[in-house]
């Protein structure tokens, strides 16, 4: 690891040996039996947990935790409970916590007696959770082309009628205008394409996830499995 940083910053093995001496002052030994004395076994699941715990007993006032979802086998059990335990221990001793929008460890499973999950049933209601979101913010970048195109064309309209009514240098000025909105509306109706397509596709998705939740999964909604 340090030769890949050395190489990485272009660094030649003797300013290599001059930068990085002695002791690695970038680490930091853990008081592993202090943080279970204080935490608790149950919690420190993951190394997410324990660098949490770490953070919340170094007295951190800002918490980022990026590239961490723990959605998936033994940490569904296990690492995402523990993630979630400093996360909301955290919230409560007024850190912010700062999280990707779609990251897994926003789930939060419902209460007992409430309780009907499976992992497959939260993997699917956080995937159409997610699907209908991006619909809506999809639907709402189509709204705002389609609003862009439909500027474009009452101004051409609008030229085009002075083209047709008007002589001299106006009417090349119109016409010229209509030559410059036709290309902005031509390259706005491709991307209003692109989205339309994105928005089937989307749809798409969302309907096999309900369609899967309402074969496979007792959700508590339907009734049905």
């Amino acid at each position: 690891m340090v030769v890949d940083w050395a190489y990485q910053h272009k660094k030649t093995p003797e300013e290599m040996a001059k930068e990085i001496t002695g002791a690695w002052k970038a680490n930091k030994v853990l008081n592993r039996d202090r943080l279970i004395e204080k935490y608790g076994r149950m919690w420190m699941s993951s190394s997410f947990s324990w660098a949490m715990a770490q953070a919340i007993e170094e007295g951190v006032q800002r918490l980022g935790v990026y590239g961490v979802d723990l959605e998936c086998g033994e940490e569904y059990i296990s690492q995402f409970a523990g993630a979630r335990h400093f996360i909301d221990m955290g919230k409560a001793m007024g850190v912010t916590i700062e999280m990707p929008r779609w990251c897994g460890l926003l789930r939060d499973p419902n209460p007992y007696p409430d309780r009907f999950e499976t992992h497959e049933a939260l993997w699917m209601v956080n995937r159409t959770q997610m699907l209908n979101r991006f619909i809506a913010e999809t639907t709402d970048e189509q709204q705002t082309v389609m609003a862009e195109i439909h500027r474009r064309e009452g101004a051409i309209r609008a030229l085009d009628d002075i083209a047709k009514n008007f002589n001299g240098k106006v009417q090349q000025e119109a016409a010229d205008c209509m030559k410059v909105l036709d290309g902005q509306r031509t390259e706005a109706m491709g991307r209003l394409g692109t989205i339309n397509a994105k928005i089937s596709h989307l749809n798409g998705q969302l309907a096999s996830w309900n369609l899967y939740l309402e074969q496979f999964v007792y959700t508590g909604k339907s009734g049905r499995l």
